[in-house]
């Protein structure tokens, strides 16, 4: 039901709205839009006072003591600051001048400036000059506004990462054969590609910015030169279809890699004599197989997608082989993932070669997917994951591979398919998995045809491996070396996420300056097409939930990729809206990198501003800036985690791999539960990385862990709950409450909230002090809560996963508004206090009632002075 609530009004930013309920409607919402061009100084939400202007006066930044640190102080930094994207990314020059001010107030002191390599047709999104024919030319005015931000962003104490190679598309007029060419995989080993990523380096990092007098490459406002985003040859995904692999390459580059490769034998080998005495003692007949006709296919479907199993060819099923079957996908949401069939209850040996085989057709063309995996969480995969096309005629699939994770939970691993996203019967017979690997007899290292090997037995995946993870670093070093010996750049250097590639990306980054990462809690699915923004869904569950059961976290898969020694960044973070949840985004990211001691943090990305749109509505799913419950946490969160409120935890797990890590699990998330006792212990607990000496190849991964007394002024708890989970935390100048706190009474020792019901009952509570002192005796705090925020006008689709127009939904145009919160709020404090609303500038909009006895100081929120933001204040 939609449910009309009128507020009394108390300044500019609050008006009569409708919005739409889960259940019953409990209680009012309000609007706050967040103005981009506001830096009013001196308000309680103004952190602008940590930024040392301009960036670089006090050196530039460099690596000490495994974190970042000024050259000249020695001091170490910690960095908070948010993606500048697209459009954004060039501003005109009085948007600059507004927006840098404002993110400096609100405690950003670094902007990951990306995508800036595009091929916008109308050249607004893009240094790329698109009226040429090739890539290899900037547009000047382009490059004027952007270099523009930059000197905006150095003025107000702001440091930037430049990121040279994105989403860039060369073309025939590049000199790049005649091929589509997704832009990613490819730029990694072909000469051509890697040619002209050198010279855009040089173009755009050598130019002198006549706004600050030096090149980006002199620049100490430059902290970060990034090669290149989510890239990796071992994670070929979405460049040429769904989870695809090198081997559908398209001609001219998959020729070239088998160039690389042979070579690359030849040089392990030297001839075809020694490369069969090392692979073909794997190879040969393939044993019983592990399927039979007794097995049973299940199906798995979700989000009202119908899908039909019946037995096919019964009479002349063999016996050694699954049952043959014809799947019918009567109703689908366009998602493939939705439409499964599984059999289930198999057991592989650890290290083994194993051979998948079948028969397929189809009654009209398809892409699927096959994998071998766990049965049960959590569900990882085991060895095998492709993607294989089918038709109205039967084509013959045999896919070699080496069991990886089965030891994990043996007996329980299952062979998968993924119908596919549109309705139709599929049909699939004489499905084996049988021990070995089968002989194909192709080629020789005499007259280089060796054929890339992607399945194939232990001796010849092991092979591919190292050949891929040695390609993979050199692409690295190689970049990272003309950089710093041949531009002369002076800023930090990293290749690409360490994530990327799995264990590859441990040995690929291990020369770069620090390690960095990416997470999303529930990112988009776009059924149809990758960033159609007209047809995605999300999750809409609260991490909380996974930070309560353990390490399935998005944030526990960050921690578990640090590694020691060296500074850890998280370079995007988001949880993307229209997700009810997002008010925890930057409070659990915020206390787990404190926790973890992290040293980087951005979230992705800004939202429009300025002539790119208006700010009084959420623009986007990872719109920043505009939404009320992530940005609005900012000025909190930058206080806490730039001057190390709360303290990182004194236990520590450091685990230590083998060398060649990669030939020991698929993720670097698996490699923890390798060890002889697998790692259980959560991130709200112990302090996660793994060494950068590697053990001996072949060793079993190792963990040490240390433990020292907690201090006695920090406190962190997790209701176990199930449900209305609430996570509590304090240290002695800042507290957060976090979950299902409508209708329940929370707090800690210094902070306590009693909430009434409203919409979604979810929200986030951070109090900080503003002066450096524990809350109880501050003269100064701001207190900081959020529910739901989503746009006036959002509906819902029917499942409530998505407000996108294909999904029938619409994402709302109206100005973004959030739950009223009823709540009665206690603080410690020594002294009595005035306690101000705030409105969408910080400035004080309203006095709220307060009372002061026996050291608490108590107020409540009441309709009139609707708000997230409160300031606590013993002075005038």
């Amino acid at each position: 039901m939609r449910h009309a609530v009128v507020l009394v009004l108390a300044g500019s930013f609050l008006v009569a709205i409708s919005w739409p309920a889960r259940g019953e409607e409990k209680a009012g919402v309000f609007s706050f839009p967040l103005i981009w061009e506001d830096a009013t100084p001196g308000t309680a939400t103004d952190i602008s006072f940590l930024n040392v202007k301009p960036a670089g006066v006090n050196g530039r930044i460099v690596v000490k003591d495994g974190h970042f640190a000024e050259s000249g102080t020695g001091k170490r930094i910690r960095f908070i600051g948010i993606n500048v994207a697209g459009r954004e990314a060039f501003p005109e020059h009085d948007e600059a001048e507004k927006f840098a001010a404002h993110l400096a107030k609100a405690g950003v002191n670094f902007v990951r400036l990306h995508n800036l390599d595009n091929s916008d047709p109308q050249g607004r999104r893009t240094l790329i000059d698109t009226k040429q024919p090739d890539t290899q030319h900037f547009s000047p005015s382009q490059v004027d506004k952007f270099e523009y931000l930059i000197a905006q962003l150095k003025k107000n104490g702001i440091y930037a990462n430049v990121n040279l190679k994105i989403v860039r598309e060369l073309t025939l007029a590049d000199g790049a054969p005649a091929y589509p060419h997704p832009s990613k995989v490819f730029d990694r080993f072909d000469a051509r590609w890697i040619e002209l990523q050198k010279k855009w380096a040089q173009d755009l990092l050598t130019h002198v910015n006549p706004y600050t007098g030096s090149s980006l490459a002199d620049d100490p406002a430059v902290l970060v030169v990034e090669l290149s985003n989510e890239n990796s040859i071992a994670e070929p995904k979405g460049g040429w279809g769904i989870a695809s692999g090198l081997s559908r390459l398209p001609g001219f580059y998959r020729d070239e890699l088998r160039t690389l490769w042979n070579k690359w034998l030849s040089k392990k080998y030297g001839d075809d004599t020694r490369l069969n005495a090392a692979w073909h003692p794997a190879i040969g007949a393939l044993g019983p197989s592990a399927l039979t006709s007794a097995h049973k296919w299940i199906t798995e479907s979700d989000n009202g997608t119908l899908v039909t199993l019946a037995s096919a060819n019964s009479s002349s099923q063999a016996i050694d082989a699954a049952p043959d079957v014809d799947v019918e996908v009567v109703k689908n949401d366009a998602l493939d993932w939705h439409v499964q069939v599984h059999l289930t209850g198999l057991d592989m040996k650890e290290g083994e070669t194993y051979t998948v085989s079948f028969r397929v057709k189809s009654e009209k063309p398809r892409d699927s997917r096959l994998s071998v995996g766990l049965d049960r969480s959590p569900w990882h995969n085991c060895g095998l994951n492709v993607t294989f096309e089918s038709g109205p005629a039967w084509k013959v699939y045999q896919f070699p591979f080496v069991a990886m994770g089965s030891m994990f939970d043996p007996e329980h691993i299952r062979v998968s398919c993924v119908i596919g996203s549109s309705v139709g019967k599929i049909s699939i017979a004489d499905l084996r998995l049988r021990p070995g690997a089968p002989n194909s007899g192709e080629g020789s290292l005499g007259d280089g045809s060796l054929p890339v090997v992607e399945f194939g037995s232990a001796p010849q995946l092991r092979d591919w491996r190292d050949f891929i993870a040695e390609l993979d670093r050199g692409f690295a070093d190689g970049m990272r070396s003309f950089l710093k010996d041949t531009l002369g750049v002076k800023a930090l250097i990293i290749d690409t996420q360490v994530d990327y590639g799995g264990p590859i990306g441990l040995y690929r980054e291990a020369a770069m300056d620090f390690v960095d990462a990416h997470a999303y809690w529930q990112h988009p699915d776009y059924p149809g097409k990758e960033w159609d923004f007209a047809n995605w869904t999300i999750g809409n569950t609260p991490q909380l939930d996974a930070l309560r059961t353990g390490n399935s976290s998005v944030l526990a898969k960050l921690s578990a990729e640090r590694v020691a020694g060296r500074p850890f960044s998280v370079s995007e973070y988001d949880q993307p809206a229209p997700s009810e949840y997002v008010s925890e985004m930057m409070p659990e990211l915020v206390l787990v990198a404190s926790l973890q001691d992290w040293d980087a943090l951005y979230t992705f990305c800004q939202g429009e501003f300025g002539s790119s749109g208006g700010s009084k509505s959420i623009s986007h799913v990872f719109d920043q800036t505009n939404h009320p419950g992530k940005f609005g946490f900012f000025p909190a969160a930058a206080l806490i985690f730039r001057t190390g409120m709360i303290a990182p935890l004194n236990s520590s797990s450091v685990l230590s791999v083998p060398a060649k890590p990669w030939n020991a699990a698929g993720r670097i998330q698996q490699l923890w539960n390798l060890a002889p006792v697998p790692f259980a212990t959560g991130i709200l607990e112990t302090r996660q990385s793994i060494a950068a000496a590697m053990l001996p190849e072949g060793s079993k991964p190792q963990i040490e862990t240390a433990k020292l007394p907690e201090p006695e002024n920090r406190t962190i708890k997790l209701s176990p709950l199930e449900r209305n989970s609430i996570l509590s935390a304090e240290s002695p100048g800042c507290a957060m409450l976090i979950g299902s706190i409508g209708g329940q009474r929370a707090g800690t020792r210094s902070f306590g909230v009693e909430a009434g019901h409203f919409q979604g009952d979810f929200a986030s509570f951070v109090l900080v002090a503003l002066d450096g002192r524990p809350l109880e005796s501050s003269e100064r705090e701001l207190l900081v809560m959020a529910g739901v925020f989503n746009n006036l006008g959002i509906k819902w689709n029917k499942a409530r996963n998505s407000a996108a127009r294909d999904q029938g939904g619409e994402w709302g145009t109206g100005i973004v508004s959030g739950a009223f919160i009823p709540a009665t709020i206690s603080v410690a404090a020594s002294q009595p206090k005035i306690v101000y609303a705030l409105d969408n500038c910080g400035r004080r909009a309203a006095q709220v009632d307060a009372t002061w006895a026996a050291g608490k100081l108590t107020f409540s929120t009441a309709a009139g002075h609707e708000t997230i933001w409160y300031e606590l204040t013993a002075g005038k």
